[in-house]
């Protein structure tokens, strides 16, 4: 596994207990910290993955998705 890139400014929780069935969860942006960390990626589009804590833990967390394809996999045969 890769090592973690969290996103600054950005937290995220998981849905309150009387949300609705269509709530999937909230987050919360401090603009500042955001935009000067945005500044900061190389990348024009940055992928982010929302993950759960392992219990016993509760809390949510966002990370960049830094997965790239294997340039050394062969692919299948093409059909």
């Amino acid at each position: 596994m890769s090592d973690l890139v969290f996103v600054d400014g950005l937290r995220v929780f998981p849905p309150r207990a009387k949300a609705p069935d269509f709530i999937k969860g909230a987050m919360l942006i401090n603009r500042d910290e955001m935009i000067a960390w945005l500044q900061a990626q190389p990348d024009e589009e940055i992928r982010l993955d929302i993950k759960a804590a392992k219990p016993p833990k509760t809390s949510w967390y966002c990370t960049v998705d830094n997965w790239k394809p294997d340039p050394d996999h062969k692919k299948g045969p093409a059909f």
